[in-house]
């Protein structure tokens, strides 16, 4: 029997989730609120008139754009390279131009990249101007509505597809999530925020694993909490993340009331569709998002499966029969959740202010299981790590 005394944890209170791409969670920087341009260089400043600030980060800003030559609007991100002080931050920012045009390269569901501009302290990439709200403000917007599940299959189908061509080009994007998924001025998703994928195919086309604790710990894999080496199926598991929390109405899959508790909640990967939050969800769904959080990596579904067996099930027929709904477009709802989703932002403008470092005992069989926790504040010190296995420590970047 499905247990049905888990407590959804709705997504205006998440408070676990590090900035996205459109840098809206900010955390302050004084030298980021400024409103001058003494950041824009010179070159970009000639090719573009720079506009209005559209969202801020830990490491830079996000502003419209518009071609000089053309008129065209674009989004600028200028990141301030004096702020990575972290190696994987400043290797996550060297790289994301590269592997953001590689990704995006011929894919229509992802957000493109045009022009990259860099001297000794600013990094600007012009990227696509998306308008639409992301699909975090949309869940926050439908106050704990689940949404139907043809809009479910049409955003993750859109998703698989924009993973599968990222796949393929040898580009994990390692930090799916709603913050990230976002939509143009017509409803088409687009994945955004490339700053922390990274290549995991070799220059002779040989698998090369990725390691690193990166990603949002709502949405990251239990492969990458416990300090293995992983691919691309990471993506896949986030992918499922999002999937439950749109058929949820905002709860996610693993979660826990501090940071520590998330953590070895996907760990654990004990998933669960309580009958008052699923009392409708078809079994194809169930079975969709079973196979995509499925903690044994080798059985996880990939990106090209996802769409496989979209094309085969009851609610994604349904949904064709009945008019259809495009991959990647949803049903735009009312301005009701407005509150829900500034409390969500402030959540995560928390979350980033957290730390989380673990114990990870490796047993006989060569699993792994999270041995002791501790969540640090920046400015203090560890105080335990346990001492049965190696230590590590995950910061929200």
């Amino acid at each position: 029997m499905e247990e049905d005394a888990i407590r959804p944890n709705k997504i205006e209170n998440r408070g676990m989730a590090k900035e996205g791409v459109r840098g809206e969670r900010a955390v302050g920087n004084s030298r980021l609120l400024r409103s001058d341009r003494s950041s824009m260089g010179e070159a970009l400043m000639r090719d573009y008139e720079i506009g209005a600030e559209i969202g801020q980060g830990r490491f830079g800003v996000v502003r419209r754009c518009r071609s000089v030559a053309t008129g065209e609007e674009f989004a600028v991100k200028s990141v301030d390279k004096r702020l990575l002080a972290d190696s994987v931050d400043r290797e996550c920012a060297a790289r994301e131009a590269k592997v953001h045009g590689l990704a995006a390269a011929r894919n229509p569901y992802a957000a493109q990249i045009y022009d990259v501009y860099e001297d000794d302290h600013w990094v600007h990439l012009v990227v696509e101007l998306l308008d639409g709200r992301d699909l975090c403000d949309r869940i926050a917007a439908r106050g704990g509505t689940p949404f139907p599940e043809p809009e479910a299959a049409a955003v993750v189908e859109a998703l698989a597809e924009a993973l599968a061509a990222c796949h393929r080009r040898g580009v994990a994007h390692r930090d799916v999530k709603p913050d990230n998924v976002l939509f143009d001025a017509l409803g088409h998703l687009k994945l955004a925020d490339f700053g922390s994928a990274q290549c995991f195919l070799d220059a002779d086309g040989e698998w090369a694993p990725m390691r690193g604790l990166v990603g949002t710990p709502w949405y990251v894999a239990p492969e990458v909490v416990v300090g293995r080496e992983y691919g691309e199926k990471v993506d896949v598991w986030s992918v499922g993340v999002v999937m439950y929390m749109m058929l949820s109405g905002g709860a996610p899959p693993f979660y826990g009331d501090t940071a520590a508790e998330t953590f070895e909640a996907v760990v654990r990967a004990n998933l669960r569709f309580p009958s008052r939050v699923f009392r409708s969800l078809s079994p194809a769904a169930k079975d969709l998002m079973r196979r995509m959080l499925c903690r044994d990596v080798a059985r996880r579904f990939s990106a090209e499966q996802i769409l496989g067996k979209l094309a085969s099930l009851d609610f994604k027929r349904r949904n064709e029969s009945g008019g259809g709904t495009k991959p990647g477009s949803i049903t735009v709802h009312g301005e009701a959740g407005r509150v829900a989703a500034w409390a969500l932002r402030l959540a995560d403008t928390v979350g980033n202010c957290m730390c989380l470092a673990f114990s990870v005992a490796h047993n006989a069989d060569n699993t792994s299981q999270v041995d002791d926790i501790n969540v640090v504040l920046p400015g203090h010190a560890v105080l335990s790590s346990g001492d049965k296995g190696e230590h590590m420590a995950f910061c929200s970047t």
